[in-house]
């Protein structure tokens, strides 16, 4: 009996966990590295991303997110994100550092996508944007379409 339970709670810890701050169905992918980037912390050349990886790239390279096969998030060198949250119709990404550009197509279902800083919230649908976490601000800038743009200061939205 005691060997029943046994093999029970190992099948039980084996089947049911999952990475830290994953569930078993990855919600985007890493696509087109070039250089040194990493997902939390280990050097990757591709992989199945999941809310809660951090994507980092180096000095020397870039990546793509792609999310849904309708969004994709390009980061440039020295850049840092973090997916918070995705669902069919919304992304949720945290911005520490450096530049990325989005592309959100019109037809891709996406309801609500949107770029966190520490300063800043940008929430897109069906446009093309680029953000730029420097150290004490945030740039976006549009290529085609509309943005909302919040800013914060110490957690409260302060324009809308």
């Amino acid at each position: 009996m005691r060997t029943g339970i046994a093999l029970f709670i190992l099948l039980a810890l084996v089947v049911g966990c999952a990475p830290a701050g994953q569930d078993n169905a990855s919600v985007a992918s890493l696509e087109n590295v070039a250089g040194t980037v990493t997902v939390n912390g280990k050097d990757t050349t591709g992989a199945a991303l999941y809310v809660g990886d951090v994507i980092a790239t180096g000095a020397d390279a870039k990546a793509q997110v792609v999310f849904s096969d309708s969004a994709v998030l390009r980061l440039d060198a020295n850049t840092e994100i973090t997916i918070k949250g995705t669902t069919d119709t919304n992304v949720a990404v945290f911005q520490s550092s450096g530049q990325t550009w989005s592309r959100v197509l019109h037809l891709s279902g996406i309801s609500d996508y949107e770029i966190e800083t520490a300063t800043t919230t940008a929430s897109v649908r069906g446009t093309g944007f680029k953000v730029k976490v420097n150290k004490d601000d945030t740039e976006v800038a549009v290529g085609e379409g509309e943005v909302e743009v919040s800013t914060k200061k110490d957690g409260k939205v302060l324009k809308r």
